[in-house]
C-alpha cells in the first residue's frame, strides 16, 4: 500500500493476516476482536496533521508535549525503570 493508506498485520503465526487497514481515507477492519483489543490497550491511532505549523500555537504545543511523554515513557519502559507514580511503565 502507498500514499495515504496504511496497514496493521499479526505476523505472530506463518502466515501474516491483516487485522485493519486504512486507504484513501476508508478505514477496513478485518479483525474487529483484535482490532477492539489494541484499542482498548493503546488508544484510538493519532493522525499528524498534513502541515503541523497550519495549526494554532496551542495544538502545536499540545502536540510536542504528548511526543516528548511518549519518547519518556518508552525510554523508562526500555530500562525497566517505574513511573513517578511508583506504578512499572507498561
Amino acid at each position: 500500500m502507498a500514499g495515504n493508506s496504511w496497514s496493521l498485520s499479526d505476523n505472530s503465526s506463518a502466515t501474516p493476516t491483516v487485522i485493519v487497514f486504512e486507504k484513501e481515507g476508508s478505514l477496513r477492519i478485518m479483525n474487529r476482536e483484535v482490532y477492539e483489543t489494541l484499542l482498548a490497550r493503546y488508544g484510538k491511532p493519532w493522525r499528524r496533521p498534513r502541515n503541523v505549523l497550519e495549526l494554532p500555537l496551542e495544538e502545536r504545543a499540545e502536540i510536542a508535549l504528548s511526543a516528548a511523554v511518549e519518547k519518556v515513557m518508552l525510554n523508562m519502559r526500555t530500562k525497566g525503570c517505574q513511573s513517578t507514580s511508583g506504578v512499572k511503565a507498561k
